[in-house]
């Protein structure tokens, strides 16, 4: 009984991923790598700014006679902050073989960091968008609710019905609460998208399936690809007859 709940468990988690790589597949695309990209980019410089400019102001020469002279010695040598700064960024006195090596080497290791950074932060953004879509795509499969399909049809346009088409391909569920009829919101192009893809692995199952569905509220496309081209249903539909197209 172990090894079987064992080998369950390992199959639905093969299940889950295969899932979860479909959808990723659908959403990468590189504005929005590159906007998480710039993202992660921009608050790993503004934290070595911050920690580099402390730094430079715990570094300020203190003078008991005239006071702070906001100037620095040691690791930064006599530089302002202003010219610190400089050779941070765009590495001035380096340039110009007037030292600056310090600034120079720490504004080169920031860069690097950030650019680690807004990679790793574009990756993440990414699988973290792949991971909320499915899960919304499954409050139909748990509990019926089309209305989130329909409110992810704003955010990603035609490409939700693929996503819904491809993840119905290879788990049952979707088909399975569809033609239960326990069904909310549910528009006709994500009843579509979900027999489409079940379609693709069950062919031999399409009369099973227009015993329930009636065949002729189906696209033409499905129809041609699946069935026989009949028109007649084999039964009265339950589901997709009386949703208006």
């Amino acid at each position: 009984m172990v090894k079987k709940a064992e080998s369950f468990k390992n199959a639905t988690d093969d299940l889950e991923q295969r899932k979860y790589e479909i959808v990723l597949d659908h959403i990468e695309n590189k504005k929005s790598k590159f906007l998480d990209f710039l993202a992660g980019f921009f608050v790993s410089q503004m934290v070595t700014f911050l920690l580099g400019s402390f730094a430079w102001f715990c570094s300020i020469d203190d003078d008991d006679n005239s006071g702070p002279q906001f100037r620095t010695k040691g690791i930064y040598g006599d530089m302002s902050y202003g010219q610190a700064i400089k050779n941070a960024y765009v590495f001035d006195d380096w340039r110009h073989g007037k030292g600056g090596v310090f600034q120079g080497v720490a504004g080169l290791i920031a860069y690097f960091v950030a650019i680690y950074i807004g990679l790793q932060s574009a990756k993440r953004g990414t699988k973290n968008r792949a991971s909320e879509i499915l899960n919304r795509v499954d409050l139909f499969k748990y509990f019926g609710r089309g209305i989130a399909i329909k409110n992810l049809f704003k955010e990603l346009g035609p490409d939700i019905y693929k996503i819904v088409s491809s993840l119905s391909e290879i788990d049952r569920g979707y088909f399975s609460r569809l033609i239960s009829g326990k069904t909310e919101d549910t528009d006709y192009e994500t009843c579509v998208a979900i027999i489409d893809g079940y379609l693709k692995s069950h062919k031999k199952e399409h009369e099973e399936i227009i015993k329930v569905i009636n065949e002729a509220v189906l696209p033409e496309a499905v129809k041609k690809r699946y069935g026989e081209g009949k028109t007649i249903s084999f039964g009265a539909a339950k589901t997709l007859s009386e949703i208006k197209r």
